[in-house]
C-alpha cells in the first residue's frame, strides 16, 4: 500500500480531510524516526513495538573475487507484533 492509498483509506474511514491526514502521518513518521534515532522504542498498544537494534559486524565472502569483506555493526529497526496482531495474522487461511 502506498502513502496515497493509505491516506485515502484513513480519510474514508475517519471522514477527516486528506490534507490533515497527510500532516498527521508525516508527523508520525518524523517522530518515529527521531525516537528510533535516539535508540528508544515506540509501543503501539495492540499493534506492536518498534525498536532500534544493533546488528553486529561480521565478515562476508565475495565469491567471484574470493575476498573477505568486513560489514560494520549498525543499527536496524525491528518490529515486534503485539499478540492481537499475531493472532489476526494466524487466522488468515493460506491458499
Amino acid at each position: 500500500m502506498t502513502n496515497n492509498a493509505l491516506y485515502k483509506k484513513i480519510t474514508t474511514e475517519t471522514k477527516i480531510n486528506k490534507d490533515l491526514v497527510a500532516i498527521v502521518m508525516e508527523s508520525f513518521k518524523k517522530i518515529t524516526t527521531e525516537t528510533l534515532k535516539n535508540k528508544d522504542s515506540i509501543t503501539l498498544t495492540n499493534f506492536g513495538v518498534f525498536n532500534a537494534n544493533i546488528r553486529n559486524g561480521r565478515e562476508n565472502s565475495v565469491t567471484p573475487q574470493n575476498k573477505q569483506i568486513k560489514i560494520p555493526s549498525m543499527y536496524t529497526v525491528k518490529f515486534t507484533p503485539a499478540k492481537k496482531l499475531k493472532n489476526i495474522m494466524k487466522s488468515i487461511p493460506v491458499k
